[in-house]
């Protein structure tokens, strides 16, 4: 009676508002009469058969479900089960079962058991599948075959597809079941999926032999793929032509597997020629298989020919989307011609089709390789305002090209741009413009972003001192040069072999042999050496 009012409460707390299977709900409240309990029960039938809005309405239910008297049967929980169970909210499906065992004396049947272990499968629990397996057999009911299949999907999800096999196998052997193409087709998915095409391409040979048990396009398109994605695009080919012998009609999945295994190949003419079959069989390609090819044409410097793939795409009134675009911006930016990359960019935002940070990153690369800072911090200003640039590692990235290509002018205005925004400068950003800098001889800006790195609460690895002792010998300071040395130890950063060697160059090149030979002595104390002298060292062994 308390639950009951607590939904009533709830609807007129809700105003009516999101309450509407909860006021059908209502409609049914709970009476002990036989009309009453027949009602209600075929109410929760009708409701589980058309399915749930939201997870609440499913939890309102169970809840009226609980209080009825006399208890409705273990059928109707099953049917709340399986609906909730479909709607992927596995865990949820396990809490209502201990409410249920909890609260009443109701014994689940094999079909309860089966919900159980799909919704522990769909955890990634096998484990515990295992355990209610186990009910099963002890109850003496007998699992069926998608019981069955579900455990060992479950065993395949879990990375665990010897074991899988070999339960498989005894299932056959020892208890006598005779699988279904879905079966074989999972042990199939997950034999491919671990790199196991041919124990896959002999399960595929075993199902031609099992009377109801063909092969089907899907176990055709599993192993195709298989085969393929390992470069056994020929094997892949054969199963192809076998498949269209035995009347089976290959599907946009099977081509688009065929298509991707022969571009990564470099075989373009037999790719296309295989799309032509697909339009010449009236299978619409898809998207994604545009999308290889243009890919691979762009990869393989054949732009124009992607470009003529993207027209023929067009033509059959698909619309590109972001891949499409990217790959034909990244061809043309292999082949250096900025200027049809930029274009295809603008073409790209003109049908409404967003850039992403591959986009834009593509684009920042080429024009910083073709000595085009500006435009490249132009468009990387552009990717920041857009929220693309969703890491400091892609900011890191683009920096470090600014300055590997001796733009270390732009990558400093870049970094005060960006520098109070949420995405903040790491330790490796102050490294990779520290090394800029002086690559270009800006000692004094150098030293003043290594200033700022306490004051950012960051602490120099032993990269940025090693780059800055580098700094300081290159101008002579070799005191300083020293000092960092020591301060960098005294600062828990011990120095590498780099480091060491950083400073003994140094001292040689200011003709200090006395300090380089202490240097080299403390090395071979720390065991950085990597080969043990017994020869005296000579000066000329120092230099080189």
């Amino acid at each position: 009676m308390a639950l009951r009012r607590r939904t009533f409460a709830a609807i007129q707390q809700n105003g009516g508002k999101n309450s509407q299977f909860l006021q059908l709900l209502a409609t049914h409240h709970s009476n002990t009469n036989k009309e009453s309990y027949t009602h209600f029960k075929k109410f929760v039938e009708i409701q589980c058969k058309s399915g749930f809005k939201k997870i609440e309405d499913a939890h309102n239910l169970f809840d009226e479900m609980l209080v009825r008297k006399p208890s409705l049967g273990i059928i109707s929980y099953n049917e709340l089960f399986g609906v909730v169970s479909k709607m992927r909210s596995y865990s949820t499906v396990i809490i209502l079962y201990k409410r249920m065992m909890g609260s009443l004396e109701i014994c689940p049947d094999v079909f309860t058991y089966s919900i159980l272990i799909n919704c522990l499968c769909g955890l990634n629990r096998v484990d515990y599948a295992f355990s209610i397996l186990g009910c099963i057999f002890k109850c003496g009911y007998e699992p069926n075959v998608v019981t069955l299949t579900t455990i060992l999907k479950g065993l395949c999800m879990d990375s665990k597809v010897c074991e899988a096999m070999e339960l498989f196998r005894k299932l056959q052997m020892v208890g006598g079941y005779s699988f279904n193409a879905i079966t074989y087709g999972t042990i199939i998915t997950g034999l491919c999926q671990t790199g196991k095409v041919q124990m896959a391409v002999e399960l595929l040979e075993e199902m031609k032999g099992k009377r109801g048990c063909l092969p089907n396009v899907n176990a055709y398109n599993i192993v195709i793929d298989g085969l393929c994605k390992q470069g056994l695009v020929k094997d892949g080919v054969r199963l192809f032509f076998e498949m269209k012998r035995n009347g089976i009609l290959p599907s946009v999945v099977t081509y688009s597997c065929l298509i991707h295994g022969l571009c990564n190949l470099g075989h373009w003419k037999e790719a296309k020629g295989y799309l032509k079959e697909m339009l010449f069989c009236g299978i619409l390609p898809d998207v994604a298989i545009f999308n290889i090819l243009i890919d691979a044409f762009g990869k393989d410097g054949k732009v124009e020919k992607g470009r003529e793939v993207l027209g023929l795409m067009i033509s059959k009134g698909l619309e590109p989307n972001t891949i499409t675009f990217n790959s034909l911006v990244n061809g043309f930016c292999l082949i250096g011609q900025m200027d049809n990359a930029v274009r295809v960019f603008n073409i790209m935002v003109s049908r409404n089709c967003k850039p992403n940070v591959v986009t834009y990153s593509t684009l920042i690369d080429g024009l910083c390789k073709m000595r085009c800072p500006s435009e490249a911090t132009r468009l990387f200003n552009e990717m920041h305002i857009h929220r693309e640039c969703s890491s400091v590692l892609k900011q890191n990235l683009f920096l470090d090209g600014l300055c590997e290509d001796n733009h270390p002018g732009e990558a400093i205005k870049l970094f005060h741009v960006v520098e109070d925004e949420e995405l903040h400068p790491d330790i490796i950003t102050y490294t990779i413009l520290i090394d800029g800098m002086l690559r270009v001889g800006q000692f004094k800006v150098a030293k003043e972003l290594f200033s700022l790195i306490p004051a950012r609460g960051l602490q120099p690895n032993v990269i940025t001192y090693t780059i800055m002792i580098k700094g300081f010998c290159n101008q002579g300071l070799l005191e300083d040069a020293y000092d960092m040395f020591l301060h960098m130890e005294e600062k828990g950063c011990p120095p590498n072999e780099i480091t060491f060697k950083t400073l003994i160059k140094g001292y040689l090149q200011k003709n200090d042999s006395s300090k380089a030979v202490l240097l080299i002595q403390e090395m071979a104390k720390r065991g950085l050496l990597k080969k043990a002298r017994t020869e005296p060292i000579s000066i000329l062994d120092l230099r080189d």
